[in-house]
């Protein structure tokens, strides 16, 4: 939580300088529309990332003070679609499509929690499909339960790599189908995330045939 902490921080004024200069520089070029759609691409992922390290930091700093991990009602269809919206640029140059099942419109969570972690697996799992194939998204009621699932068809992790993970341990870092390094911590914090507020994180994988990361909360 230090660590998290400490990176929030000095990412967030970086960040922030960022996202104001694209802003200027978008207002002041009108001349060419595939620059000023890119600047624009630009700023909206500047706009993103820092909403995403202040919620960091927020979650740094409550942890430091003993986070009390607070259940309220959230609409799973907008929280996915904000998700979704981080990754537009990757879904489109791997020509990848989400599939939605939710069978429920809206679960009890901790939002912060559920965010962050929906976040690295949504993240991983394009990062580790190949090119056209599709991530199915998927929520049931069970018992006392609320299930969720994010199933892709990428490369898949060995069980060297799932015991790894169960017991808290960095998996192999593998290269995935584009140009972005994984660091091998998204699916470790994750599942610490999860099971910090009361849930569960479960994983299915077979290489070259996919993954499924399956959430009981």
């Amino acid at each position: 939580d230090k660590l998290l902490g400490i990176i929030s921080h000095d990412l967030r004024n970086p960040i922030k300088e960022f996202r104001l200069l694209t802003n200027d520089i978008l207002k002041n070029s009108r001349e060419s529309e595939s620059l000023s759609d890119d600047l624009l691409f630009l700023k909206n992922s500047a706009t993103n990332v820092e909403k995403l390290l202040n919620s960091l930091l927020d979650y740094a700093d409550s942890s430091l003070k003993g986070r009390i991990h607070m259940k309220s009602k959230i609409y799973l269809r907008d929280l996915l679609s904000s998700i979704q919206e981080l990754f537009q640029r990757e879904l489109k140059d791997k020509r990848i499509k989400i599939e939605y099942k939710l069978e429920l419109d809206y679960i009890y969570a901790d939002k912060d929690t559920l965010r962050l972690c929906l976040r690295n697996l949504l993240h991983n799992s394009i990062k580790f499909s190949y090119e056209d194939s599709i991530i199915r998204i998927s929520s049931i009621k069970e018992d006392d339960f609320t299930i969720l699932k994010i199933q892709d068809y990428g490369i898949g992790m060995d069980k060297e790599d799932i015991t790894k993970v169960e017991q808290y341990l960095r998996p192999k870092v593998k290269e995935p189908i584009s140009a972005e390094k994984g660091n091998g911590f998204g699916l470790l914090l994750s599942k610490e995330l999860i099971e910090q507020s009361g849930g569960e994180l479960y994983i299915e994988s077979e290489l070259s045939k996919g993954t499924t990361i399956t959430l009981y909360l």
